[in-house]
């Protein structure tokens, strides 16, 4: 099966990476106060942007979609996902809870300024990672799977079962979870503070919203967005209207050599992955297998759309169960049909059972913190983190502004005094610090020398050298070392050295469409002592995306 690189649990892991470099090079550890890192270049009305990534790469669209020459570009922000840019109301809800994370760590420090910043980092997470689990499973779950699947699958919580496994299945990535595609509209909304179209940055064409963070940073920022996935209502998803043009003709128009077509690319990926079709997918959830054109069109509650099916497929056993799942009609009170329905409640059950660190196991929090974390709302996380001041009670149902919406100033604020703690002062994280994680941009590497990773995602503390590839130990401890090379051609092996010395050793290997070769270690080292990568081989060549990272575990 193919390999998910992302957390399968509710931990935030869109925040904070799902790696231990990754979760490392977004913090900001140039102080003690347990804070993400934040955009130094920019504000948003004084609050804070997403960092930037270390060069334009593909978010260099703004003359290309304005068709004005010489305007500034910027690169593309950085968070947990990679995909924060992928469209700018994306990057508004990664905006927002980056900036919960550091209004969190900033509460707490204030609250116990004895901690240290890694403990202040820990709780602010992991309270982010409470809060998401809350509303997912409290807030949106229900207008998804509707009642019934929410009583069958998801009643109160039992408990942690270690038995469970809560790995994302490959139909629930692959298909079942990309039902939310048809819900797209062809506008990326954005609304002034009446909640109407904004007159100086009206709402942008989707296409045109596609990895373009100079819209954030240079139009108004992420209050007219997030006021207009409030304030207008999602597309209804229909047998006769499913996907926008903007997603089947036009997506990525700006940033690939063809413009791309989402629903192709999801039937697709379906088959790539080695799905079972439609009926077996029904079968799996006990529901009925249409087995001809009259049973299809039973089933869809639709003639015209089960002929076209079977014009198509032949047999309802030949449907690609993400076309098959999307087109059938809506469980009562869900926004999806009972095959989705049953593999999203599924999923999420196991999600929920499967997780030592649920927020209602016993142990996790203590039982002040769950009361409070109980109480949090998606609305409140937004007036906490915005100039927006007044918001719908339900933020996952649309509803006109009026009386369905309230003053920020009557939502409970989050209650923070079960976390009030006492006790000596905490570590500061200056006394040592040691991490750096590179990619490899463009460099062409030659055998036994090493190799030089350009492009700096992390290097705070200088310890690697851009221009020799070399990481130089400046705090005596033990390290961990990571690298992932990509390559599409060349044989060999890539070696991890340590003062010339071979640590690791790993051949290169066909995975998929590309070579990879990738491995992690633990090495003790010395003040002054060397690492680098380096490759037997000649004729070499790399992706851009390979990288080499590694930090300080502790000291000796």
């Amino acid at each position: 099966q193919q390999v998910n690189a992302l957390t399968a649990f509710l931990d935030a892991g869109q925040v904070y990476g799902s790696e231990d470099a990754q979760a490392q090079s977004l913090r900001d550890l140039t102080n003690d106060f347990g804070l993400m890192r934040v955009n130094d270049r920019f504000n948003d009305n004084g609050r804070e942007h997403l960092p930037f990534a270390n060069t334009l790469g593909t978010c260099s669209t703004r003359q290309k979609i304005t068709n004005v020459s010489g305007v500034e570009e910027v690169p593309c922000f950085v968070a947990g996902d990679t995909r924060v840019i992928e469209n700018i109301a994306l990057s508004s809800i990664h905006t927002l809870f980056l900036r919960e994370h550091n209004r969190l760590a900033r509460a707490l420090r204030q609250l116990n300024p004895h901690w240290s910043s890694e403990t202040l980092y820990q709780e602010a997470r992991k309270i982010v990672g409470g809060y998401l689990q809350v509303i997912v499973f409290q807030d949106y779950l229900k207008h998804i799977v509707g009642p019934d699947a929410m009583t069958r699958f998801l009643p109160a919580y039992p408990g942690y079962d270690e038995n469970v496994d809560p790995s994302i299945a490959n139909v629930f990535a692959t298909a079942a979870y990309r039902f939310a595609h048809l819900t797209l509209q062809p506008l990326v909304f954005r609304l002034n503070e009446s909640y109407q179209e904004h007159p100086e940055f009206p709402s942008v064409p989707l296409h045109k919203a596609f990895f373009a963070p100079w819209r954030l940073i240079f139009e108004g920022g992420v209050d007219p967005l997030l006021r207009g996935l409030l304030g207008r209502p999602a597309k209804l998803a229909t047998q006769d209207h499913m996907l926008v043009d903007a997603v089947r003709e036009r997506l990525f128009q700006f940033t690939s050599r063809l413009a791309l077509d989402l629903g192709s690319l999801n039937m697709q990926r379906g088959r790539d992955h080695g799905l079972p079709a439609y009926s077996a997918w029904r079968k799996f959830c006990g529901l009925s297998q249409p087995q001809n054109e009259l049973e299809l069109a039973e089933v869809l509650n639709n003639t015209n759309l089960a002929k076209k099916l079977i014009e198509l497929y032949g047999t309802p056993d030949n449907i690609d169960v993400w076309l098959g799942g999307v087109s059938e009609p809506f469980v009562p009170g869900g926004r999806v049909g009972p095959l989705f329905s049953c593999l999203i409640a599924m999923q999420f059950q196991k999600i929920r059972q499967g997780d030592r660190l649920w927020w209602e196991k016993d142990g996790v929090f203590t039982s002040r913190q769950r009361d409070s974390l109980a109480s949090v709302s998606l609305s409140r996380i937004i007036c906490d983190n915005t100039g927006i001041t007044d918001v719908p009670k339900d933020p996952f149902v649309f509803q006109a502004r009026g009386s369905s919406y309230t003053s920020c100033n009557d939502i409970p604020v989050f209650d923070l005094t079960p976390w009030n703690d006492t006790g000596p002062p905490g570590p500061s994280i200056h006394t040592e610090q040691s991490a750096f994680s590179m990619r490899l941009g463009s460099s062409n590497p030659q055998p036994k020398q090493p190799i030089v990773f350009h492009e700096t995602i992390y290097n705070g503390q200088n310890h690697y050298n851009s221009q020799t590839g070399v990481f130089t130990c400046a705090i005596a401890g033990v390290y961990k070392f990571e690298y992932d090379c990509s390559l599409t051609q060349g044989k060999g092996d890539i070696i991890l050295q340590q003062n010339g010395q071979v640590i690791r050793k790993t051949p290169i290997s066909q995975q998929s469409a590309l070579l990879t070769a990738s491995g992690s270690t633990l090495v003790q080292l010395k003040r002054g002592d060397k690492v680098w990568l380096e490759t037997n081989a000649k004729g070499l060549k790399f992706t851009k995306d390979s990288y080499f990272s590694g930090h300080l575990l502790f000291t000796v």
